[in-house]
């Protein structure tokens, strides 16, 4: 069976996210920054959750920062689709 290729949705700063962390939860967010081509995301929180208060300000791999766009949330569980990336708003 042919794998389809997908094409990945840009995402880019001042959007709302998820910071997906493994004590927290998903953590809403609003990305301020994204550097390194992609790879580093400056992010803002904005609802308190455990350890993370609003207007907390983290740096952390673009792999944990999830657009609220590509999380399904079902009866039991919580889906992440990865047709996604972070681009410099510059480009």
């Amino acid at each position: 069976m042919a794998e389809k290729k997908y094409a990945l949705i840009p995402h880019s700063a001042g959007e709302l996210a998820y910071y997906d962390t493994l004590v927290a939860g998903m953590v809403p967010c609003k990305v301020l920054r994204v550097e390194q081509d992609g790879t580093r995301v400056t992010i803002q929180v904005t609802a308190t959750r455990k350890a993370y208060k609003v207007g907390d300000r983290v740096t952390d791999s673009a792999y944990h920062v999830v657009p609220r766009t590509s999380v399904v949330r079902r009866r039991f569980t919580t889906r992440i689709l990865t047709n996604y990336r972070w681009v410099d708003s510059c480009v």
